[in-house]
């Protein structure tokens, strides 16, 4: 299966990087593997770029993991983006996310989940694959 992988900076944790590792060992593939928060940052890349890759991945991509705790302009520009892909989300079962960018997933169980509860999600999606 290919995977689209999206988090904000507050979740680039080693349980996500072990989330990463556990898919491919599974044989999925991660499409966005060089735009992962953390990874992208190590490389100097313009919007137009990260966009572009963006766009390229998602094109590829059977299913996301989309996980943000604090809906940014950010997280909502990408959200929309895979909301115009229609890629399934696996923590809330879908990609749905507010017109007005600025609100990120706009599903209660996505946006007011706990940090906590998020890493454990995490945690069994690594343990158990998708």
């Amino acid at each position: 299966m290919h995977v689209f992988i999206y988090s904000n900076s507050s979740i680039a944790s080693l349980t996500f990087k072990k989330l990463v590792v556990s898919l491919s060992q599974r044989g999925n593939t991660i499409v966005n593997q060089d735009l992962i928060a953390g990874d992208a940052h190590k490389e100097a890349i313009t919007t137009t770029q990260r966009y572009e890759r963006t766009m390229s991945a998602l094109k590829k991509a059977d299913i996301g993991i989309f996980a943000s705790l604090e809906p940014s302009f950010y997280d909502g520009y990408f959200l929309s983006l895979v909301l115009s892909r229609a890629i399934p989300c696996i923590i809330c079962s879908n990609a749905t996310v507010a017109t007005d960018t600025f609100s990120g997933c706009t599903n209660p169980l996505c946006y007011y989940r706990s940090y906590r509860d998020l890493k454990d999600l995490i945690y069994q999606l690594a343990v158990f694959g998708v």
